[in-house]
């Protein structure tokens, strides 16, 4: 059985730093290494209060209803949907490790 990289979320078309993954579109074209260090360092403490602030400022898209930048709508996620979220965001910045 092939193993499921993008977790659900379809493969990706990038256009000019803007990224559509599954319905979500991410930016991380303003991004340096203190960025991409501190998206880690929030993933692997679980801190997700961080991890969605910082979506917030790179996601313009999401399939879901309201807006990725309110914080109103992202507490109204189903915690499954609020993961595929932040996986979107992880999932392009795994795109700076690949030449």
């Amino acid at each position: 059985m092939a193993q499921d990289k993008n977790h659900g979320i379809p493969d990706k078309t990038s256009t000019q730093g803007e990224t559509v993954n599954g319905g979500f579109k991410v930016d991380l074209s303003g991004w340096k290494t203190k960025q991409l260090r501190a998206w880690q360092r929030f993933a692997l403490t679980g801190d997700y209060d961080q991890q969605i602030v910082m979506a917030q400022a790179v996601m313009t898209v999401w399939p879901y209803p309201g807006d990725p930048q309110r914080d109103e709508d992202w507490d109204e996620l189903p915690p499954r949907d609020m993961g595929k979220a932040l996986l979107a965001v992880t999932l392009e910045a795994n795109l700076f490790f690949r030449a």
